[in-house]
């Protein structure tokens, strides 16, 4: 009989003892968990301050490299505009050079016409001339003026 009165006099303290433990081993966990709580909040803390710095320099990167192809668009463009007029003013100089040199050639050409028109007058009116004394001397010769009998 003492027996089971021992036992049931044990469970009490048992369930005592097991419940310390128990909330020994809960209050531990929970610290775990805790802990592990707070380390994963530092972690993700860490890594969210690790991404933004990450999204900032690349960020950064790109409006760099896109402010450089800016720079070098303006550059390029001026570059092709300053050739395009530096060409542009060439090329009207060319014409009007060209245009200079048709016009002189055309004046050497018109005043070329002239001479040749009045030497070929002059020559014309020589050789008229020449025909007519020619023809004055045949008539002289064929005539009986001047022929000695």
């Amino acid at each position: 009989v003492s027996e089971p009165y021992i036992i049931m006099h044990a469970i009490p303290l048992d369930i005592e003892a097991r419940g310390k433990a128990l909330a020994e081993r809960l209050h531990h966990t929970m610290e775990q968990f805790d802990a592990e709580s707070k380390s994963r909040k530092e972690r993700e803390a860490s890594m969210l301050r690790r991404l933004a710095h990450d999204e900032s320099r690349t960020a950064s990167s790109f409006d760099t490299a896109r402010t450089e192809r800016e720079n070098d668009y303006v550059r390029l463009r001026k570059a092709l505009d300053d050739h395009a007029k530096a060409r542009n003013k060439r090329d009207q100089a060319l014409k009007d050079r060209l245009s200079q040199d048709l016009a002189r050639l055309r004046n050497q050409v018109s005043v070329e016409q002239k001479i040749r028109w009045r030497e070929d007058a002059e020559l014309a009116a020589a050789m008229n001339g020449y025909i007519e004394k020619i023809q004055q001397s045949l008539y002289i010769v064929n005539s009986d003026i001047g022929v000695p009998k």
